[in-house]
Order: C-alpha cells, then structure tokens, then sequence
C-alpha cells in the first residue's frame, strides 16, 4: 500500500483514516493532511470561509506538488486576489508558469 504524506508539512500518514480532507483549502483534488495541520491550517480556514463571500486563492507547485508557504513567517499562504498570488511570486522570484493558482469560493464549494 502507498503511504500517504501530509501535503503541508511532508509528514508520512499511515493510511487515509490517519488523515484529513484539507478541503476548503484546494477543492476536490485528492490531496490530504496530518492531523496538526487540520488543527492549524484546514481548521481556521474552514472557519474563515463560512463567514466569507470573496474567493480566495492557493498557490502549488506543479513540479513538486507542494503548496507555497510565508517564508518568512513558515505559515500556509492564502491570496485574496490573482494579483496577490502575481505580486507574491514575483517578489519571491518564483517563475508563474511553475506554479498552479486554485481559486476556492468556500468550503462547500
């Protein structure tokens, strides 16, 4: 059986009932997360988008498949436009066409 890895933090999961659905952060694409980034990230999120009407966007490498993250700050970065997510790539030199923008409106999506 293939093993499963966090698609934040890289962390080997030892099957998908040790996992989580990381929905609303990127819709329907199979990926899935440890439980400490459910508490950290997916969590909060899911909170943030009921209350919310405007999109938001994530941003993943289409080489490695691994989402961008705040440098500086080590968090899982959220754009609230394609302009953010333009802005983002370009002061971190990062070439667009590497990259995968996902546009999620919410959770229920």
């Amino acid at each position: 059986m293939e093993k499963i890895k966090c698609c934040f933090c890289g962390k080997e999961l030892n099957s998908i009932h040790s996992s989580n659905d990381i929905r609303p952060i990127v819709s329907n694409n199979g990926d899935r997360c440890c439980n400490c980034c459910n508490e950290d990230i997916v969590i909060p999120n899911r909170i943030k988008f009921w209350f919310q009407a405007s999109p938001v966007f994530t941003v993943k490498n289409k080489k490695t498949g691994e989402f961008v993250e705040d440098v500086k700050n080590a968090k899982f970065n959220l754009f609230s436009s394609e302009l953010d997510v333009e802005k983002y790539l370009k002061e971190n030199n990062l070439k667009k066409e590497n990259y995968e923008i996902q546009k999620i409106f919410g959770f229920f999506e």
